[in-house]
């Protein structure tokens, strides 16, 4: 279905009138703001929120516990595929609906995950259409109505990209994360595969539903033992 450009009428299609948005109005509407009624980026299971390890010291310390105690009252271990194999990679993030949402607001805004900080900006830094296709048409108002980004706000989100870089290299030191890759069996590849085509590319819950296949697929023992080796090396943490 065609949209209409809230800045020159130009109808496009989804992912085409987001990069039409980008390249031609490049600064000259209105900026990204939250709406009221919306906390998409705060429910949506389809894209719960990686974390930093800087991200849990953070907000550990404000909260005023360990970060062991802060990932397992708060978090999860997420698994995620990794494009074009059958390995399922996990990570430390908060599922969502987030628990720091309280009556539509966050509660933990002044030391918020810094992928709270750049979403959903960061999409349009340098936009191909994998970049926001799992966010077009799931709910999200402000990718849906587009958004334009100052020269200003650019700079700094630059700077704020190059800080998620550095930040995901410690992470993935610290957690050694691909010590706990799965494999999918061949089997369990062609059930998923089978299962992702039932799912309607006009979903608004898609990425919940896939994700909620790839991690079926996953072992309970296993899950838990990556779990529990994720706490003990945060219990180690200062």
């Amino acid at each position: 279905m065609k949209r209409r450009c809230p800045y020159c009428n130009t109808e496009l299609k989804g992912k085409k009138l987001v990069k039409h948005i980008s390249e031609t109005h490049e600064g000259k509407g209105s900026e990204f703001y939250c709406r009221d009624t919306c906390v998409r980026c705060c429910t949506d299971p389809g894209s719960p929120l990686e974390l930093l390890l800087a991200d849990i010291k953070r907000i550990s310390k404000k909260l005023k516990i360990g970060a062991a105690e802060f990932f397992e009252r708060y978090g999860a271990v997420l698994w995620t595929n990794i494009p074009g194999t059958a390995l399922l990679i996990p990570a430390t993030g908060l599922p969502f609906p987030c628990k720091f949402l309280v009556k539509g607001k966050c509660s933990i805004y002044d030391v918020r995950p810094l992928h709270c900080r750049l979403f959903p900006e960061r999409l349009y830094i340098a936009p191909e259409p994998w970049s926001y296709e799992s966010f077009y048409s799931a709910g999200y108002i402000c990718v849906d109505d587009g958004l334009t980004i100052s020269p200003e706000r650019r700079s700094e989100l630059e700077e704020l990209m190059i800080e998620d870089q550095r930040e995901l290299e410690k992470t993935a030191d610290f957690f050694n994360n691909e010590k706990f890759v799965y494999e999918l069996t061949p089997d369990q590849l062609a059930e998923v595969e089978e299962a992702f085509l039932k799912i309607s590319p006009g979903d608004c819950d898609r990425g919940g539903a896939k994700r909620r296949v790839l991690d079926e697929m996953i072992p309970q023992d296993f899950k838990e033992h990556v779990r529990q080796a994720f706490l003990d090396m945060l219990g180690e943490t200062h």
